[in-house]
Protein backbone atom coordinates (compact mmCIF):
# COMPACT_ATOMS: atom_id res chain seq x y z
CA UNK A 1 0.00 0.00 0.00
CA UNK A 2 1.45 3.39 -0.94
CA UNK A 3 2.23 6.20 1.86
CA UNK A 4 -0.29 8.63 2.94
CA UNK A 5 -0.06 12.12 4.32
CA UNK A 6 -3.15 13.34 5.76
CA UNK A 7 -3.49 17.16 6.20
CA UNK A 8 -5.46 17.77 9.01
CA UNK A 9 -7.36 21.30 10.33
CA UNK A 10 -6.91 22.10 13.96
CA UNK A 11 -9.96 24.11 16.14
CA UNK A 12 -13.09 22.33 14.97
CA UNK A 13 -11.54 19.37 13.01
CA UNK A 14 -8.69 17.51 15.01
CA UNK A 15 -10.02 19.17 17.88
CA UNK A 16 -13.43 18.97 17.85
CA UNK A 17 -13.66 18.55 21.54
CA UNK A 18 -11.33 16.89 24.52
CA UNK A 19 -13.05 12.95 23.76
CA UNK A 20 -12.56 13.21 20.51
CA UNK A 21 -8.89 15.00 20.47
CA UNK A 22 -7.80 11.93 22.28
CA UNK A 23 -9.89 9.05 20.01
CA UNK A 24 -8.06 11.08 17.46
CA UNK A 25 -4.60 11.18 18.71
CA UNK A 26 -5.08 7.20 18.97
CA UNK A 27 -5.99 7.14 15.57
CA UNK A 28 -2.83 9.38 14.16
CA UNK A 29 -0.35 7.39 15.98
CA UNK A 30 -1.52 3.90 14.54
CA UNK A 31 -1.40 5.83 10.95
CA UNK A 32 1.95 7.04 11.65
CA UNK A 33 2.93 3.33 12.80
CA UNK A 34 1.62 2.11 9.49
CA UNK A 35 4.43 4.37 8.01
CA UNK A 36 2.08 7.52 6.63
CA UNK A 37 2.44 11.10 7.49
CA UNK A 38 0.20 13.40 9.45
CA UNK A 39 0.32 16.70 9.46
CA UNK A 40 -1.31 19.85 11.14
CA UNK A 41 -2.76 22.64 9.26
CA UNK A 42 -3.84 25.88 10.95
CA UNK A 43 -4.16 29.15 10.59
CA UNK A 44 -2.09 29.59 14.21
CA UNK A 45 1.05 30.71 14.51
CA UNK A 46 3.44 28.27 15.52
CA UNK A 47 4.41 29.34 19.26
CA UNK A 48 0.21 28.60 19.56
CA UNK A 49 -0.23 25.54 17.94
CA UNK A 50 3.10 24.17 19.52
CA UNK A 51 1.88 24.64 23.03
CA UNK A 52 -1.26 22.80 21.61
CA UNK A 53 0.53 19.69 20.30
CA UNK A 54 2.64 19.54 23.60
CA UNK A 55 0.43 20.43 26.08
CA UNK A 56 -2.14 17.47 24.46
CA UNK A 57 1.34 14.71 22.88
CA UNK A 58 -0.39 15.39 19.51
CA UNK A 59 1.96 13.17 17.13
CA UNK A 60 2.76 14.93 14.12
CA UNK A 61 5.19 15.15 11.23
CA UNK A 62 4.49 18.50 9.90
CA UNK A 63 3.33 21.23 10.81
CA UNK A 64 1.60 24.14 8.74
CA UNK A 65 0.87 27.12 10.50
CA UNK A 66 -0.10 30.96 9.70
CA UNK A 67 -2.89 28.98 6.78
CA UNK A 68 0.34 27.46 4.86
CA UNK A 69 2.49 30.47 5.23
CA UNK A 70 5.28 28.64 7.24
CA UNK A 71 6.15 25.27 7.57
CA UNK A 72 7.74 23.20 10.28
CA UNK A 73 8.98 19.52 10.51
CA UNK A 74 8.36 17.00 13.74
CA UNK A 75 12.17 18.29 14.96
CA UNK A 76 10.66 22.22 15.13
CA UNK A 77 12.89 22.81 12.34
CA UNK A 78 11.74 25.20 9.41
CA UNK A 79 11.49 24.30 6.49
CA UNK A 80 10.23 27.27 4.75
CA UNK A 81 8.08 30.84 5.56
CA UNK A 82 6.61 33.05 3.36
CA UNK A 83 7.76 36.22 4.56
CA UNK A 84 6.96 39.88 3.17
CA UNK A 85 9.56 41.61 0.98
CA UNK A 86 10.91 44.38 3.24
CA UNK A 87 9.17 47.19 1.75
CA UNK A 88 6.15 46.16 1.69
CA UNK A 89 6.11 45.66 5.47
CA UNK A 90 7.34 48.96 6.09
CA UNK A 91 4.72 50.03 3.51
CA UNK A 92 1.71 47.85 5.24
CA UNK A 93 3.11 47.80 8.75
CA UNK A 94 4.39 51.60 8.96
CA UNK A 95 1.86 53.67 7.17
CA UNK A 96 -1.17 51.64 6.64
CA UNK A 97 -4.01 53.77 5.62
CA UNK A 98 -6.79 54.64 7.49
CA UNK A 99 -4.24 54.30 10.78
CA UNK A 100 -6.18 56.41 13.26
CA UNK A 101 -8.76 53.88 13.24
CA UNK A 102 -6.30 51.17 14.06
CA UNK A 103 -5.80 50.76 17.49
CA UNK A 104 -2.88 47.57 17.64
CA UNK A 105 -0.69 46.24 14.65
CA UNK A 106 1.01 42.64 15.77
CA UNK A 107 3.22 40.70 14.02
CA UNK A 108 3.80 37.09 13.55
CA UNK A 109 7.10 35.91 12.45
CA UNK A 110 8.23 32.05 11.45
CA UNK A 111 7.92 31.22 15.27
CA UNK A 112 5.01 33.58 16.22
CA UNK A 113 4.43 36.87 17.63
CA UNK A 114 7.19 39.45 17.70
CA UNK A 115 7.57 42.48 18.91
CA UNK A 116 8.58 44.82 16.28
CA UNK A 117 9.35 48.45 16.68
CA UNK A 118 8.88 50.68 13.93
CA UNK A 119 12.30 51.91 13.37
CA UNK A 120 13.32 48.46 13.08
CA UNK A 121 10.55 47.45 10.37
CA UNK A 122 12.78 47.23 7.36
CA UNK A 123 15.65 45.82 9.42
CA UNK A 124 16.68 42.16 8.63
CA UNK A 125 17.57 41.43 12.63
CA UNK A 126 14.32 41.02 13.08
CA UNK A 127 13.75 37.86 10.87
CA UNK A 128 10.96 36.68 8.44
CA UNK A 129 7.65 38.18 8.81
CA UNK A 130 4.83 36.06 7.57
CA UNK A 131 1.67 38.07 8.98
CA UNK A 132 0.13 41.37 10.27
CA UNK A 133 -2.62 41.20 12.81
CA UNK A 134 -4.77 44.82 12.47
CA UNK A 135 -6.89 45.63 15.39
CA UNK A 136 -9.46 48.61 14.15
CA UNK A 137 -11.45 50.38 16.76
CA UNK A 138 -14.76 50.06 14.84
CA UNK A 139 -15.92 47.35 12.73
CA UNK A 140 -17.83 49.26 10.57
CA UNK A 141 -14.14 50.41 9.02
CA UNK A 142 -12.91 47.22 8.14
CA UNK A 143 -14.16 47.12 4.56
CA UNK A 144 -12.85 50.49 3.97
CA UNK A 145 -9.70 49.85 5.65
CA UNK A 146 -9.10 46.47 3.27
CA UNK A 147 -9.88 48.00 0.36
CA UNK A 148 -7.14 50.98 0.91
CA UNK A 149 -4.60 49.01 1.47
CA UNK A 150 -5.71 46.59 -1.62
CA UNK A 151 -5.69 49.30 -4.03
CA UNK A 152 -1.86 49.83 -3.37
CA UNK A 153 -1.49 46.32 -2.69
CA UNK A 154 -3.50 43.43 -4.66
CA UNK A 155 -0.93 40.98 -4.02
CA UNK A 156 -1.80 40.86 -0.15
CA UNK A 157 -4.79 38.65 0.99
CA UNK A 158 -7.15 39.51 3.99
CA UNK A 159 -9.00 37.67 6.89
CA UNK A 160 -11.26 39.05 9.14
CA UNK A 161 -12.38 37.78 12.90
CA UNK A 162 -14.24 40.35 14.94
CA UNK A 163 -12.33 43.56 14.73
CA UNK A 164 -9.14 42.05 13.53
CA UNK A 165 -7.82 42.28 9.88
CA UNK A 166 -5.19 39.34 9.38
CA UNK A 167 -2.61 40.45 6.26
CA UNK A 168 -0.29 38.34 4.52
CA UNK A 169 0.75 37.57 1.20
CA UNK A 170 -1.49 35.33 -1.19
CA UNK A 171 -0.79 31.97 -0.05
CA UNK A 172 -3.39 29.62 1.36
CA UNK A 173 -3.57 25.87 2.80
CA UNK A 174 -3.36 24.10 -0.41
CA UNK A 175 -0.01 25.77 -1.45
CA UNK A 176 1.67 24.43 1.58
CA UNK A 177 0.48 21.05 0.54
CA UNK A 178 2.43 21.80 -2.43
CA UNK A 179 5.52 23.08 -1.40
CA UNK A 180 5.15 20.08 1.00
CA UNK A 181 5.26 17.60 -1.91
CA UNK A 182 8.08 19.44 -3.50
CA UNK A 183 10.35 19.11 -0.24
CA UNK A 184 9.60 15.02 0.06
CA UNK A 185 10.65 15.08 -3.91
CA UNK A 186 8.77 11.98 -4.79
CA UNK A 187 8.05 10.50 -1.24
CA UNK A 188 4.19 11.12 -1.44
CA UNK A 189 2.46 11.35 -4.68
CA UNK A 190 -0.07 14.12 -4.96
CA UNK A 191 -3.13 11.37 -5.30
CA UNK A 192 -1.94 9.80 -1.85
CA UNK A 193 -2.46 12.93 -0.18
CA UNK A 194 -6.20 13.67 1.97
CA UNK A 195 -6.99 16.70 3.83
CA UNK A 196 -9.45 17.52 6.36
CA UNK A 197 -11.33 20.33 7.42
CA UNK A 198 -14.04 22.44 9.02
CA UNK A 199 -14.04 25.96 7.99
CA UNK A 200 -13.64 28.59 4.68
CA UNK A 201 -9.28 28.64 5.32
CA UNK A 202 -9.64 24.77 4.65
CA UNK A 203 -11.87 25.06 1.42
CA UNK A 204 -8.86 25.20 -0.54
CA UNK A 205 -6.87 22.48 0.23
CA UNK A 206 -10.14 20.16 0.36
CA UNK A 207 -10.70 21.09 -3.53
CA UNK A 208 -7.27 20.92 -4.29
CA UNK A 209 -6.88 17.59 -2.51
CA UNK A 210 -8.84 14.61 -1.72
CA UNK A 211 -10.99 16.93 0.35
CA UNK A 212 -13.50 15.58 3.47
CA UNK A 213 -15.36 18.33 5.59
CA UNK A 214 -16.09 17.08 9.30
CA UNK A 215 -19.49 16.41 9.86
CA UNK A 216 -20.45 19.97 11.71
CA UNK A 217 -18.54 22.37 9.25
CA UNK A 218 -19.62 25.68 8.34
CA UNK A 219 -22.10 25.66 6.11
CA UNK A 220 -19.65 27.10 3.50
CA UNK A 221 -18.02 23.77 2.95
CA UNK A 222 -21.38 22.78 2.07
CA UNK A 223 -22.57 22.44 -1.51
CA UNK A 224 -18.96 22.32 -2.72
CA UNK A 225 -18.71 18.70 -3.97
CA UNK A 226 -16.65 17.94 -0.90
CA UNK A 227 -17.21 14.63 1.20
CA UNK A 228 -18.31 14.51 4.65
CA UNK A 229 -16.48 12.67 7.96
CA UNK A 230 -17.71 12.16 11.23
CA UNK A 231 -14.29 12.57 12.96
CA UNK A 232 -10.91 12.53 12.21
CA UNK A 233 -11.10 9.38 13.36
CA UNK A 234 -13.50 7.73 11.21
CA UNK A 235 -11.32 9.01 8.19
CA UNK A 236 -8.12 7.54 9.24
CA UNK A 237 -9.80 4.17 9.96
CA UNK A 238 -11.44 4.43 6.29
CA UNK A 239 -7.73 5.22 5.10
CA UNK A 240 -6.26 2.17 7.03
CA UNK A 241 -8.84 -0.59 5.84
Amino acid sequence: MAKKLLVSDYDGTFYSDLRNLKINIKAIEKFRKAGNLFAISTGRAYDSIKKECEKHNIPYDYLFCNDGAVLFNKDDGLIYAKEFPRELLVAVGLTIPGEENVEEVTYYGSHGKVIVPKTMLGQSEIGPIVEIDARLKYFRNIKKYIECIRKTHPELEFSKVYNHVFIKEKCDKSMGIDLLLEYLDGEIKEEDVITVGDNRNDLEMLTRYDGYKILTSYPCLYGKGIKTTREVHTLVKKMMR
